[in-house]
């Protein structure tokens, strides 16, 4: 691959193993259907649904089912992310940081004192 153009080229490469995940049945709606206003689906295939999401400060999503996903962090940003049966997690990311969630059933409540904004990159069975 050649950059053509004038700038750095910058990209991020995700790819999916062969071997199955295993079963993502949740019973909570899917976070497209119960708090649609915070993600844009940027591409969606039979295979993978990749979303960017902006959390402004304060905001929690509700609860909804998450697939298998890989999270990359667009921006600095601190969360509470509760999964259901287990304590919630006070976490803090950095731009250009990812990191792995199994699906689960849980709710993303916005922390800190900047914006989140990352990507995610949802595996479908």
């Amino acid at each position: 691959m050649t950059n053509v153009g004038e700038s750095e080229a910058v990209f991020l490469v995700v790819a999916r193993k062969d071997a199955a995940f295993p079963d993502q049945a949740g019973s909570a709606a899917d976070a497209a259907a119960v708090d649609g206003g915070h993600g844009m689906v940027l591409f969606e295939n039979e295979h993978v649904r990749i979303v960017e999401v902006t959390l402004a400060l304060g905001v929690a999503q509700a609860p909804h089912h998450g697939l298998h996903r890989l999270v990359y962090s667009l921006s600095d940003y601190s969360v509470r992310y509760t999964s259901e049966g287990a304590d919630a997690i006070d976490a803090s990311f950095a731009a250009g940081e990812a990191h792995w969630h199994d699906a689960d059933e849980h709710v993303v409540a916005k922390t800190g004192s900047t914006e989140a904004r990352f990507v995610l990159f949802q595996f479908k069975p």
